[in-house]
């Protein structure tokens, strides 16, 4: 569980102390110096520590201080580098005109001189850009009519009066003032009072603790108590409890990163997908899945892997057959599933290398697709070889136009609704095979006796047979043979009887 330091303006004031950049002296007051032998030979052959510092205060003798102690450890690289910095602009006092350690920190300590110290820093390019925006930062807060917590001055005096559970709310005022913490983060603040699970204090302490594989729980409770978890974080971290209160431990991993490197290794996956499944991740049917397959997919992809790997049309035919083999389709699906990869064995790809119904469907709604479309749908059994004869005069159709040259389904419904075009029609229909010699036989028939539709409004020998089998449409369909002649009275007579005797409880 990470939080902002709240206390990291304070760091900055340690910038003031500048000090350091202007005396050398003080390097061998404030280091331990077992390891110098005296006399040092850079130094001047000084013999003591006193006469080293004696020696460093002479503004002539800082660079060779300098280097002795960079090379000694007694002065960082950074600190060594600021002082040379110095030296070539030829400058030797700071803010104020400010010498040594001790006068340099007094000034700057004085809250009236922090804008002279800052430009001081900022032109001298004394501060890391990071540094020194936060100190631009704190000294705007300060000019709002911002007080630093307790009036603290330095560093050491910000942490500690900071570190005082007492003083938390005047010290995430400033902060937030500051711009160092936002108003969520200064609203967790006030509201869980500074401290986190057992007690914890601070992003690390509180980071380790929460490490704990032992205090998971407690953890991500008091984040759910607190609200705050961010909102998209929220579901999940609910969902992990969950699993943890079924007593299922999670696998060693802390992070959705870490996590994902940790489970995509084979030896990790079971003990993975049993908490995913637990906190309902994963549904029991996507688990069982998983570790039928062990976790990988075609190609031993695994993860995401996978989308990539059977997006590659190279790997279509394989990935149809893995899908396929370990049964991770829906029903509905298998089927022209299995239809696809028939056509693949043959060495048909889909058409235009489509990966979808919707996007086969785009492709083949384009004319110049057409017949490779049809190809292929014959090809995995999507379509008979009657049905593809058929669509293909269909296109012809589209091409000539239909009877009276008719282009569309209106135009030539309404063509066909002439009788004088109803024999020309008929014909056009059974070459097309949308009607069998028989059905038009059966309605020349019919328009010879002037119908035009049957009981039900059946538009064919097979329509009426169905619909007059129908016991409540019975008298309908005798009502009809007897008004139009169609049947004797003695064959009337008997149609009844059998229909009768056929639905005779």
């Amino acid at each position: 569980m990470k939080s902002k330091n709240i206390f990291i303006y304070s760091i900055i004031l340690s910038a003031f102390f500048l000090g350091v950049l202007f005396t050398t002296s003080a390097i061998f007051a404030q280091n331990n110096l077992e390891n110098i032998q005296f006399p040092v030979a850079e130094l001047g052959n000084c013999q003591s520590r006193e006469q080293c510092e004696a020696f460093c205060e002479l503004e002539e003798n800082i660079l060779a201080c300098v280097n002795f102690a960079e090379a000694h450890g007694l002065m960082s690289s950074r600190e060594a580098q600021r002082v040379r910095k110095m030296m070539e602009l030829g400058m030797t006092s700071g803010p104020g005109g400010c010498r040594g350690e001790k006068e340099c920190k007094n000034y700057c300590d004085d809250p009236t001189h922090m804008r002279e110290c800052i430009i001081f820093a900022k032109e001298h390019n004394l501060m890391p850009p990071e540094e020194l925006e936060e100190a631009e930062m704190v000294l705007k807060a300060l000019e709002k009519g911002a007080t630093l917590p307790g009036g603290c001055t330095s560093k050491a005096r910000c942490e500690v009066y900071c570190e005082n559970p007492d003083n938390i709310i005047e010290c995430v005022e400033f902060a937030e003032a500051a711009g160092f913490i936002s108003k969520q983060e200064a609203k967790m603040i006030r509201k869980t009072g500074g401290k986190g699970p057992g007690g914890c204090r601070g992003e690390n302490e509180c980071e380790n603790y929460c490490n704990s594989p032992s205090h998971m729980q407690e953890c991500i409770e008091f984040a759910i108590e607190y609200d705050i978890l961010p909102e998209g974080e929220k579901q999940e971290v609910i969902k992990v409890l969950a699993a943890l209160k079924k007593g299922v431990k999670m696998p060693n991993c802390r992070s959705k990163q870490e996590c994902d490197i940790y489970c995509s290794e084979p030896d990790h996956i079971l003990e993975c997908i049993e908490f995913a499944e637990a906190a309902g991740f994963v549904s029991p049917e996507e688990a069982a899945m998983i570790r039928k397959t062990g976790g990988k997919g075609p190609g031993g992809c695994i993860g995401r892997e996978c989308e990539t790997y059977c997006d590659d049309p190279n790997h279509m035919q394989q990935c149809m057959e893995f899908a396929i083999e370990y049964d991770l389709m829906p029903p509905e699906q298998r089927q022209d599933a299995e239809k696809m990869l028939r056509a693949l064995q043959k060495g048909i790809g889909p058409p235009g290398g489509c990966r979808s119904e919707v996007e086969c469907e785009a492709y083949c709604k384009d004319p110049a697709h057409i017949e490779e479309c049809l190809n292929f749908a014959e090809a995995a059994g999507f379509m008979s070889s009657e049905e593809v004869q058929k669509a293909r005069k269909g296109m012809e159709f589209m091409k000539t136009g239909g009877p009276g040259g008719c282009k569309s389904e209106q135009e030539c419904r309404s063509y066909c609704e002439d009788l004088s075009h109803v024999q020309e029609c008929l014909d056009f229909a059974v070459e097309m095979g949308e009607m069998s010699s028989e059905d038009a036989e059966f309605s020349k028939e019919m328009l010879k006796k002037g119908i035009t539709g049957g009981p039900g409004g059946c538009r064919s020998k097979e329509e009426c047979e169905t619909y007059c089998k129908n016991l409540l449409h019975l008298p309908e369909c005798i009502k009809f043979k007897k008004e139009h002649g169609l049947e004797g009275s003695e064959d009337i007579e008997e149609l009844e009887r059998s229909i009768r005797e056929e639905y005779r409880p």
